[in-house]
């Protein structure tokens, strides 16, 4: 029986969805390393590493103007011979200007991507983190580490503590309806900074992990911007115990909690980033003088969350576009004080209009006309409500029906525009 290509054409639409990965379809070798230099993990724990010819260094003298760079380079920590788990990039204890950039990361289960901790004067610029796990193929050998330090214990990279160090049960800043991670997330996060100031993490891409894709623990002076952050397993972009920071220009979405979560920050600005379909809330914030402007934050909640959630003293959230969010639209804890709530957008059929304000009122809570349905928090009110669907993995799973339908259709057609004579 001879098959005329047109009757295939609707099979291949439907296989060709088994070729794409979940992080936009970069699952090839070749892919995954860019065309970059393979290196081995980079250690860097004191200025003389950074100096070491061996260490990854490409140029650079440390100053503003002649920063150290590590750029270029595809590291694979999902290569069956390692045998001890560690970040892809590790910059611990330096002071000097450092820059990371344009280097890819493909990091297993157990692995950081890129961690900075105790540093000042770091910015990390134009990575890519990929996900896969241990005794995946590689382009070529990847050298083993040539400048780890002996004698420098390095910090856990398990940023668990970190996160955790609220009360689970009673912060809505911890919600118990966590997605799990799916098996094409891995455990640990992508990018985390620690106890470090003058960070900036500028226009790069984290996929799928299991984790939090950037996380920023106890710094100050920190700008996250331009940042593509998706299908996290967790909340995408995480700041805990910071002050000073900016986080602007991203995208974040699709993630297991929140899109973006502050928790214990102060002078805070969540400015123009597009935060959309994920599980929590688009924007969370806990702390005192930060504001939340002209944001787009849209499908958020089906795991348990809705729009916006501030908590704190001194709070602005101002001009953003808050739509078709489950639950809630902009939510103010109870406890707040001296927060303005202006110009905004809440609309949605599913809760998404709704502009929930403490109870009783606040006269240091300012709600402005012409922004949504205003309603008080009565005593059975849950900032974290259980999940009425609608999160990242019901989006995933529709998609992927849709695809299949699709497929078929395309075939059907094909089918029967087929020329006479044909099988």
């Amino acid at each position: 029986m001879r098959f005329a290509p047109w009757i295939l054409v609707g099979i291949l639409v439907v296989a060709s969805a088994g070729c794409v990965g979940p992080s936009g379809g970069i699952e090839s070798v070749e892919d995954a390393s860019g065309g970059y230099e393979a290196h081995g993990p980079i250690r860097i724990a004191s200025e003389a590493d950074l100096r070491d010819p061996a260490s990854g260094v490409r140029s650079g003298n440390g100053t503003r103007e002649d920063p150290f760079v590590i750029s270029e380079w595809f590291i694979d920590l999902t290569q069956p011979s390692r045998s001890v788990a560690g970040p892809g990039i590790e910059i611990y204890n330096t002071h000097v200007y450092v820059h990371v950039r344009d280097c890819r990361v493909k990091k297993a289960p157990e692995d950081v991507a890129i961690h900075v901790h105790g540093a000042a004067h770091v910015r990390i610029e134009r990575c890519m983190v990929l996900h896969g796990h241990k005794g995946s193929p590689s382009t070529s050998e990847v050298p083993a580490p040539t400048n780890v330090t002996t004698g420098i214990t390095f910090p856990p990279t398990d940023s668990t503590s970190a996160q955790e160090s609220g009360d689970a049960t009673s912060s809505p800043f911890a919600s118990s309806n966590a997605s799990s991670s799916a098996d094409n997330q891995s455990s640990e996060p992508a990018i985390v900074v620690e106890d470090s100031s003058d960070i900036d993490i500028i226009d790069n891409e984290v996929h799928n992990s299991g984790e939090e894709g950037i996380g920023v623990h106890d710094c100050d002076e920190v700008v996250v911007d331009g940042n593509d952050v998706t299908h996290q397993g967790q909340n995408g972009i995480n700041v805990t115990g910071s002050s000073d920071v900016t986080i602007s220009n991203n995208t974040a979405s699709h993630n297991g909690l929140d899109g973006i979560h502050l928790e214990d920050v102060v002078n805070a600005t969540v400015s123009n980033n597009t935060i959309e379909h994920n599980d929590g809330y688009g924007v969370a914030v806990n702390g005192n003088d930060t504001q939340v402007q002209v944001n787009d934050v849209s499908n958020n909640g089906g795991g348990g969350g809705g729009g916006i959630l501030v908590d704190g003293t001194n709070l602005d959230v101002v001009g953003n576009d808050v739509s078709d969010n489950t639950n809630y639209g902009i939510v103010v804890m109870p406890g707040s004080d001296d927060v303005d709530v202006q110009d905004n957008q809440a609309a949605g059929s599913d809760g998404g209009d709704r502009i929930i304000v403490p109870d009783p009122p606040n006269p240091d809570i300012v709600t402005g006309p012409g922004q949504g349905r205003v309603e008080p928090a009565g005593p059975a009110f849950d900032p974290r409500p259980e999940p009425r669907g609608g999160g990242s993995d019901g989006w995933l799973v529709a998609g992927l029906f849709a695809l299949l339908l699709g497929g078929g259709a395309v075939g059907y057609y094909a089918w029967r525009r087929r020329p006479s004579g044909g099988v």
